[in-house]
Formats: structure tokens, C-alpha cells, sequence
């Protein structure tokens, strides 16, 4: 749950899907069965899929209410606390877009960091807004040591991501979180 400065639960997380592959069949499920978190959008490559129910494109029997858009701008627009971004190729734009907007980003994709995209990613992200600091001081890429294959633990970590100061994080800056739910 968002909280105010005093401490008092105020609302659920605003969540944000970014693409709805493999990935977005976990995240999805994940995000419905927390209720600190709120599934407001859904963002889709694919114009097949833009303006199609979540559900029917992650395989869920009942409707969930959330129509996929490819509309970055209106994704924004919905004030999301957090975007869980499983695309499997890295967009700098977009990430730099949702940054600057001052929007938290966890994500399952190997990049993490923008490290392992180069020089001109990383200062695509520095110029987002985080200081730095935050960049420079964090460990080496991840994908070489390997990944979590799973969307779980990214959902579990967005109330976390959300508490933490502006920048990007990985799975080394958060404290460790414990499961709510399998899959």
C-alpha cells in the first residue's frame, strides 16, 4: 500500500504491465492477488493485442477490466507508482520516458541496470533523473550471474522499489522479499 508520510495506508500501488508475453502470464496473476497492489494499465507491442482485456492475453478466464494500449503517454497519465517492465528487448526511450515521469521500474529482463546496453543507454537513465550516485555504485551486470526467471519475485518487490529513493535499482539494493504467493 502507498503510505503517507506518517505512516497511515492510503491506497493500493498503482502497477503498470509492460508487454504481456511469457513473463506477463506470472506478473499479471501475481499483481490480481495482492491487495496492495492495483492493476491500472497495460502496455502491448503488438497492435493485435492493444485494446484487448489483460486477461485474454495472459489466459485468464474472467475479465479483468484493463484493455492493453501501446500509448506510453497514457500509461503516464495514470499516475502508476510502478511499472513491472518484462520486455525481452530493453527500449531506452521508453525506460528513460517512464523515469523522467517519476515512475518506479522493476523489471525480470536481464539488462537491469543498463549496463549491459552501453554507454549511450547509461546516460539515457542518468539524464532520467537518477543521481550519479545511485548508478554508480551499483554491482556488475546480473545476467552474468544469473537471473530470477519468474515474475513473482519482481511483483513482490514493488512495494519495496516504491519505498526506495529515486534511481534505478536490482535485486542487490532491495532487502530481501519472501513470497505472498505461487504460482
Amino acid at each position: 500500500m502507498a503510505r503517507t508520510d506518517d505512516g497511515d495506508v492510503r491506497r493500493p500501488l498503482r502497477v503498470v504491465q509492460w508487454t504481456t508475453g511469457n513473463v506477463a502470464r506470472q506478473t499479471v496473476r501475481a499483481l490480481l492477488a495482492r491487495d496492495d497492489l492495483e492493476l491500472v494499465g497495460v502496455f502491448a507491442y503488438s497492435p493485435e493485442k492493444v485494446g484487448r482485456d489483460v486477461a485474454e492475453l495472459v489466459g485468464l478466464d474472467e475479465p479483468v477490466g484493463v484493455k492493453a494500449t501501446d500509448d506510453v503517454e497514457a500509461l503516464i497519465a495514470l499516475h502508476p507508482d510502478c511499472v513491472v517492465y518484462s520486455s525481452l528487448v530493453p527500449n531506452v526511450d521508453e525506460l528513460s520516458r517512464l523515469l523522467r515521469a517519476g515512475v518506479n521500474v522493476v523489471t525480470s529482463s536481464a539488462f537491469l541496470n543498463g549496463r549491459s546496453l552501453g554507454g549511450a543507454a547509461r546516460e539515457a537513465f542518468e539524464a532520467a533523473g537518477p543521481a550519479q550516485d545511485d548508478l554508480g555504485a551499483m554491482t556488475t551486470d546480473f545476467h552474468a550471474i544469473g537471473m530470477t526467471i519468474t515474475g513473482v519475485p519482481v511483483v513482490n518487490a514493488i512495494p519495496a522499489a516504491c519505498a526506495a529513493a529515486p534511481g534505478i535499482r536490482t535485486y542487490a539494493d532491495l532487502p530481501v522479499i519472501t513470497a505472498k504467493l505461487e504460482c
